[in-house]
């Protein structure tokens, strides 16, 4: 996750925008995390 965050973070502008979206950054190892914001529905 360490590879994914430093690859994020160098893809991001210098300066105030980037630090403040570094701030919002989060990785996750697997596929299951808490942070979910919508609740998808399978389709028939």
């Amino acid at each position: 996750s360490r590879m994914v965050t430093e690859a994020v973070i160098r893809m991001l502008p210098r300066g105030r925008l980037g630090r403040r979206i570094q701030r919002n950054l989060r990785v996750f190892a697997g596929a299951e995390h808490t942070h979910q914001a919508q609740q998808p529905v399978a389709a028939r």
